[in-house]
């Protein structure tokens, strides 16, 4: 693996091909887990990817904030964000 500051799909496709998976099996591998994450926050639940970490979905309530740029107050609706939470088993060292 090369070093980079970013790795897209395609990266990832071809980390994959190098563990043993075909081109076409890593690719849709790849797409069934984030379809796999997404859908299960849309529904509230909570993923946990071993090794990896938690995924969630968190509730952002209404807000008041400040447009850049000028001093006019705006309202920033309610919304829906997924978060991230790294495993205590992830060793960057």
């Amino acid at each position: 693996m090369t070093k980079s500051s970013k790795i897209g799909k395609k990266e990832l496709v071809n980390i994959l091909v190098e563990k043993g998976l075909n081109k076409k099996d890593a690719g849709t591998a790849i797409d069934a887990l984030a379809d796999a994450i997404l859908d299960a926050a849309r529904q509230g639940v909570t993923v946990s990817v071993p090794n990896l970490g938690t995924f969630k979905r968190k509730d952002t309530a209404a807000r008041q904030g400040v447009r850049p740029g000028t001093t006019e107050k705006i309202e920033i609706p309610a919304g829906k964000k997924l978060s991230f939470k790294a495993s205590s088993a992830i060793d960057l060292g």
